[in-house]
């Protein structure tokens, strides 16, 4: 309450409505809503419009109360608060504001389902697309600065978040950006540093990773605005693959397909990031088995590319390879094989025929041979890519690991295993189970070989081994994709024909 002289007489103001209600504070009962409520540090205030300072009982100042007009700029924004403390004791509340970065307006909005959604987009005049890419602008990134977890982060006063308000309805560049990678990437991993390295390795597996991005944009470049740009992307990309905010593989899509739009609309002047990038998000959806966002990527990727490095050049052949794998899948095997060829082809020019690059070539070549019906040239080009892959690693190539030569055995294997050459196939599959043992690489390349050694010992009629293979590959494999993806399917269908055979 202030006092102000009116008429020459004082007058009371009250500019704080905030404590309607106080109760006897407990760290069990629900406080989460609306309800002011008074803390075990002797705070009054309605715990979901109040700072993690003011919930800690720490000192206060202005940036506390910019936190709590920030919340007030979710709900007029997106419709609902920046966590979700409702029926929470105060107890979890704190902890949750504590412990957790707010996410954009847009991501929240994006967990809400279709009827909320509709409701908040059509009160606000907009539908929910529309709604979603405002969220996702100036006006989210300033809601998210005012209610950094910390204080340091947010704006200063109220007046400076209204003076951000003011730029964004001018058309001016505003305060508030996405925080620094170095930042986003420092407070992601404290927070969750086991999840971050489980996420590394899938990220090194289905494209190079996100360090491997970097790197190379800023040695290709060597220009601070290339490296800014990705910088910028990989930011949002962590930030929304956060395990506090996914929910399901439908984010994850959601994630890409966003990503992959930002860069078609910011990243137009600056094609070496660009293409790079778009390398790294097909990989993904090609992993994800969106084929046909993978080949528009791929080959917007591989336009760049020639544009950047000349037709002929190793960037260009990687991409026809990785193209050439998606068009394997989308059944064009004419196609396919045409690229993979035309991509050997400039690698052994540029390499040699001893290189790595060579190798993954012929290896995903034969696979395209074998579906063609081409079997003994499908062979030869699988045992040159074993055999070349096994004289790298016993010379010293760091560019050829363990588990590379793990899935071109097991690769190899399976396919002897198609040709009626059991116990060779045998062999190999199980010298890549042992080399994944050996490295700690039971992910899901481990499931697939279990299901290939099932179905080997299955034809040599040892039924009981096959059996105890497939339920251990299926239980695996259920782990790492979708329960109706047409692998689970595959591998079911094995497993029951084991079944029957033994007459279960």
């Amino acid at each position: 309450m202030l006092v102000a002289e009116d008429e020459g007489r004082a007058v009371p103001k009250i500019i704080d409505f905030g404590i309607a209600k106080a109760l006897p504070g407990s760290m069990d009962q629900p406080a989460g809503g609306a309800t002011a409520v008074l803390t075990n540090h002797g705070i009054i205030g309605t715990p979901a419009y109040m700072s993690p300072e003011a919930l800690n009982g720490d000192d206060l100042d202005t940036r506390t109360d910019v936190y709590s007009l920030g919340v007030m700029l979710y709900e007029l924004l997106a419709g609902v608060r920046p966590h979700k403390l409702d029926d929470l004791p105060l107890a979890a509340v704190i902890r949750t504001v504590g412990e957790n970065d707010t996410p954009l307006p847009r991501t929240i909005f994006r967990t809400l389902d279709d009827e909320t959604r509709r409701r908040i987009a059509d009160a606000r005049g907009a539908d929910e697309r529309e709604l979603t890419n405002a969220l996702g602008g100036d006006l989210g990134w300033i809601a998210r600065k005012a209610t950094a977890r910390d204080r340091e982060e947010r704006y200063g006063a109220a007046a400076d978040l209204a003076s951000d308000l003011e730029r964004h309805l001018r058309d001016q560049p505003v305060i508030a950006a996405p925080p620094s990678l170095r930042v986003r990437t420092r407070k992601f991993v404290r927070r969750h540093r086991a999840a971050v390295i489980a996420a590394a390795l899938v990220m090194l597996a289905i494209g190079g990773g996100i360090a491997g991005t970097i790197v190379g944009m800023v040695r290709a470049q060597r220009a601070r605005a290339e490296a800014e740009a990705v910088s910028g992307f990989l930011t949002n990309l962590l930030e929304s693959a956060s395990p506090w905010h996914r929910k399901n593989e439908t984010t994850v899509r959601q994630l890409l397909e966003e990503a992959s739009d930002r860069i078609s609309h910011e990243l137009t002047s600056q094609p070496t990031a660009r293409a790079e990038l778009l390398e790294t998000i097909a990989s993904s959806e090609f992993h994800l088995g969106h084929l046909d966002r993978a080949e528009k990527l791929d080959r917007e990727a591989l336009r760049l590319r020639i544009q950047l490095d000349g037709k002929n050049s190793p960037r260009v052949a990687g991409l026809l390879n990785d193209l050439g794998l998606v068009r394997k899948h989308q059944d064009h095997l004419d196609d396919a094989e045409r690229m993979l060829r035309d991509s050997l082809v400039i690698r052994e020019n540029a390499f040699g025929h001893e290189h790595a690059t060579v190798a993954r070539g012929l290896f995903d070549l034969a696979s395209i041979l074998d579906l063609s019906g081409k079997k003994d040239d499908a062979e030869a080009a699988y045992r040159e890519a074993l055999a070349l892959r096994e004289t790298l690693i016993a010379g010293g190539d760091k560019t050829i690991d363990a588990s590379t030569l793990a899935m071109t055995l097991n690769g190899t294997g399976s396919f002897l295993s198609r040709r009626g050459k059991l116990a060779e196939a045998e062999s190999l599959i199980r010298r890549s189970m042992a080399i994944r043992r050996r490295i700690g690489d039971l992910g899901y390349a481990y499931a697939e070989s279990l299901i290939n050694l099932g179905n080997v010992v299955a034809k040599e009629n040892r039924l009981a081994e096959a059996e105890a293979l497939d339920r251990e590959g299926l239980a695996s494999l259920k782990t790492f994709v979708e329960p109706d993806d047409h692998r689970i399917v595959e591998a079911a269908e094995q497993l029951e024909r084991v079944l029957r055979a033994q007459g279960k």
